[in-house]
């Protein structure tokens, strides 16, 4: 008899991450910063912080050490 329940496949995949990132601490910032959106800025609420004016989500720029709207030119 197969053990195997349809639909729980990504329950596993998510509670595996949640023990690898906030329990194990272990994270490739490398990674993140250049191959995903790991640079965009989140809120204590869960939510992206935006800029006030134009409401586009922020991403902290390394070059310039400061936050910036995802679409800046600079």
């Amino acid at each position: 008899m197969d053990s195997h329940c349809p639909g729980t496949d990504g329950a596993v995949a998510l509670a595996m991450s949640n023990v690898i990132l906030n329990d194990l601490r272990i994270w490739d910032a490398v990674y993140l910063k250049t191959k995903t959106n790991g640079p965009y800025l989140v809120g204590p609420d869960g939510h992206y912080v935006r800029d006030k004016e134009t409401k586009k989500p922020l991403v902290w720029d390394a070059g310039a050490s400061r936050a910036k709207v995802y679409d800046d030119e600079g």
